[in-house]
């Protein structure tokens, strides 16, 4: 029971990857701002990354993940509960990365709780706990996403309304004439100018030029690798909750 246990545990973290890793980057690989490769070792990175950052920031995710709270300690404490839990979540997840159907680990997680909980246990779920800690994140954290996406979206759709297409440091300020034919220069001072490519061009050599799409571009890398890290720090406390259980269950039954 002990290595099934482990097993389970480390099934849902291997179908985990096969179906999370490549979502952050995706766009990424979508828009041919990173080939395909490139853009699936990228996000193993930052996978890894956020999963050493989880060590300290997410304890509180173990706890949660492994059943306690949800079901009775009594049942958190038998194997077979946390042996079906990952099992069933794990299952799910590999055939949706399978037939590539998007899925989350997190629902898939919660549904293997519910489902083993309620066989396990003779008073079932506690629905408060499963309220609170579990169904309303869940539903709030979409709609937050949504919103702070739609408030980006606008603020950079905004930016580039104005056709600014390079940002020159140089070392002369550059201004549109009173009659708006082009540009003159004003000052020697160093100054940063944002404008569009054919006014660019005809400023003197600058310091630094810098393509705004380009710069967007990495930035939409910077944000793909952000959500890859996000998620690992978030998920993998998840998973190890399933082989801290495991190893818990492990020295209660040695004692035996």
């Amino acid at each position: 029971m002990i290595l099934l246990l482990a097993f389970s545990a480390l099934f849902l973290a291997f179908a985990n990857g096969a179906n999370d890793n490549f979502k952050g980057f995706a766009t990424v690989w979508g828009s041919q701002s990173l080939h395909y490769r490139k853009a699936l070792f990228a996000a193993t990175l930052a996978t890894g990354g956020g999963s050493v950052i989880s060590l300290f920031l997410a304890q509180d995710l173990v706890r949660r993940f492994s059943g306690k709270g949800l079901v009775p300690d009594t049942v958190v404490a038998d194997p077979a509960f946390v042996t079906s839990a990952g099992l069933g979540a794990a299952a799910t997840v590999m055939i949706a990365t399978r037939v590539g159907m998007p899925i989350s680990t997190t629902h898939a997680l919660l549904g293997g709780l519910i489902g083993a909980g309620v066989m396990a246990s003779s008073s079932g779920i506690d629905l408060g706990a499963l309220g609170s800690g579990f169904v309303l994140p869940l539903l709030i954290s979409p709609l937050l996403a949504a919103t702070l996406g739609l408030v980006a979206y606008l603020y950079i759709k905004t930016r580039r309304a104005v056709a600014l297409d390079c940002v020159c440091i140089g070392g002369s300020v550059a201004a549109v004439t009173a009659d708006g034919t082009g540009l003159r220069f004003v000052s020697p001072s160093p100054v940063i100018v944002l404008a569009q490519k054919a006014d660019c061009d005809r400023l003197p050599s600058p310091i630094i030029r810098l393509s705004v799409p380009l710069l967007l571009d990495r930035v939409h890398i910077l944000s793909a690798t952000a959500i890859c890290f996000a998620r690992s720090v978030n998920d993998t406390p998840k998973l190890a909750a399933l082989l801290i259980a495991a190893n818990a269950t492990g020295v209660r039954m040695s004692v035996a």
